[in-house]
């Protein structure tokens, strides 16, 4: 009758210089397994509980960033840091080009809290296009088809 083993007496991780490894006492393979905590326990410490104010939230965050680029190495990258694989783009960003709507009434920026503005009228739209361009046409009287990046 073979003996009960318990897995704690199983695998142990041995360290090489830069290396780690999961070994496993009744298995002859050997596989990577890097000294970190798992990705979802990193995120979670990040944001729960919240932090007293903004400031400390925001420490939380930097704290988070600092460990998963510089300390903690990537499988997909060949247990490497991603800041040490990271190259910025060589291009340029100049953002969006202006958006026009040429078979449309109008352009309009939508405000700040999400409406767009016809003279005196205000109609409610949406905060999530805040600041951006849309193309409105009257279809009907007071019946209006608003388009977006189309």
């Amino acid at each position: 009758m073979a003996q009960h083993v318990q897995p704690e007496q199983t695998r142990r991780l041995l360290a090489s210089p830069g290396q780690w490894h999961r070994t496993d006492q009744t298995r002859t393979s050997s596989t990577k397994w890097p000294p970190r905590a798992h990705a979802s326990h990193l995120k979670k410490e990040a944001t729960k509980p919240a932090a007293a104010n903004i400031l400390q939230q925001q420490a939380r965050f930097n704290k988070f960033i600092e460990m998963f680029n510089h300390q903690r190495s990537h499988e997909a990258l060949d247990m490497k840091y991603p800041a040490e694989v990271y190259q910025p783009s060589p291009r340029p960003y100049t953002g969006l080009p202006d958006i026009d709507y040429p078979f449309r009434d109008k352009t309009i920026v939508v405000t700040r809290c999400g409406r767009i503005c016809l003279g005196n009228k205000k109609i409610n739209f949406s905060h999530v296009f805040a600041g951006q361009a849309v193309g409105i046409k009257e279809v009907h009287d007071d019946i209006w088809l608003v388009s977006f990046m189309e």
